[in-house]
């Protein structure tokens, strides 16, 4: 039973969740091919082993699951900082990246792609309670914009 409470958890808290988008989003630019294939607002958990991660009071998290393809002809990195939530003047930039596999695991937020290489992750952003982001920008791709 101690192995199958944190999955039991995470089946629970994804179902506390509002999706934001309801299908796929393609953007392109500067041989990045990126493509949002989840935009969700909660849960308000990310379990990785031992280690349970929850917004601070007052905050939330969003998530953004997605695959990026390096189109160039070389070897080059590409930092999911530059993937950002507007809040108002500001940005907000994820607080935890995730290989976007069955199993949670936070990975490099500035990986390496072979060319041709793509690969899947999972952004998640604490973002304050009283406030809406109003779109989801990976430079140098056009923003998404976010329903409120």
């Amino acid at each position: 039973m101690k192995i199958l409470t944190p999955i039991l958890l995470s089946l629970v808290a994804f179902s506390c969740s509002r999706p934001l988008i309801t299908q796929p989003v393609h953007r392109a630019g500067d041989d990045w091919d990126i493509t949002y294939t989840k935009i969700q607002k909660g849960p308000d958990a990310y379990h990785e082993g031992n280690t349970n991660y929850h917004p601070v009071r007052g905050e939330h998290f969003y998530h953004v699951v997605l695959t990026l393809q390096n189109r160039a002809a070389v070897e080059r990195k590409f930092n999911f900082d530059r993937c950002d939530l507007d809040l108002r003047d500001e940005v907000v930039v994820p607080s935890l990246v995730d290989a976007a596999t069955f199993i949670n695991w936070t990975v490099n937020r500035e990986p390496k792609l072979s060319p041709g290489e793509t690969i899947s992750r999972r952004l998640i952003y604490s973002y304050p309670d009283r406030y809406s982001p109003t779109r989801l920008a990976c430079i140098p791709m056009d923003p998404v914009p976010l329903p409120p």
